[in-house]
């Protein structure tokens, strides 16, 4: 964890914003799940609130913020494999950024991204941060939750690349896939734990009555 003075301000978040979100106004009408709304609505303010509630620093509330900001960006040039392309956009804002960053908070920031993967375990507090965030609608209500599901249904129907597409075509099918993932995905914070893991499996309990009825 970041324990300097000074360091990242919100100048450096807000700069950090305007280059991110640069990125995700070219996502093109296809992202129903993945569009700049993702990040902006969900993803950035829980990264914030989460980070808050387990106790970061105001410097490391930024840092991650910065971490979620770019952690989508990479759709703009590949739909499957896109968080490496992310973590390098990241990389390239902060090196020539009017503010400084320093290699362990490039450092910091791409492996967070790379972990939106979902792929084993998150390498850092800030990864585990991001990660809760990125899937924080598996814990809204039912009624959002379903919301999002869908969006992401259109999504992987829209493109044919998805690692979903070809779950997507019938309904019952989707839910099922998304049934294993619900099964799967574990929160890696105290505050997601207490405030989302509850409805998340009232979540998985109504989802498999649609997918097996």
């Amino acid at each position: 964890m970041i324990k300097s003075r000074g360091g990242i301000t919100k100048d450096h978040f807000e700069e950090a914003k305007e280059f991110a979100y640069g990125f995700l106004d070219r996502l093109d009408k296809g992202y129903f799940y993945h569009g700049k709304h993702h990040t902006e609505k969900f993803v950035l303010p829980y990264t914030l609130k989460i980070a808050k509630k387990e106790g970061f620093s105001e410097e490391e509330q930024y840092l991650v913020g910065i971490a979620a900001l770019f952690h989508d960006t990479g759709f703009v040039k590949r739909y499957n494999k896109n968080e490496p392309i992310g973590a390098k956009f990241a990389e390239e804002y902060m090196k020539k950024s009017k503010f400084i960053y320093t290699g362990r908070h490039v450092k910091l920031v791409k492996k967070a991204i790379f972990n939106t993967n979902m792929k084993g375990e998150p390498p850092s507090e800030y990864a585990k941060v991001l990660r809760d965030a990125d899937l924080i609608y598996l814990g809204f209500s039912f009624r959002k939750f379903m919301k999002v599901m869908e969006d992401l249904r259109r999504e992987a129907l829209y493109h044919k690349d998805s690692y979903y597409h070809k779950f997507a075509k019938r309904k019952k099918e989707w839910y099922r896939n998304s049934i294993k993932f619900l099964k799967s995905q574990r929160w890696f914070t105290s505050y997601s734990k207490k405030m989302f893991g509850k409805s998340k499996e009232r979540n998985l309990v109504k989802l498999r009555k649609l997918a097996y009825s």
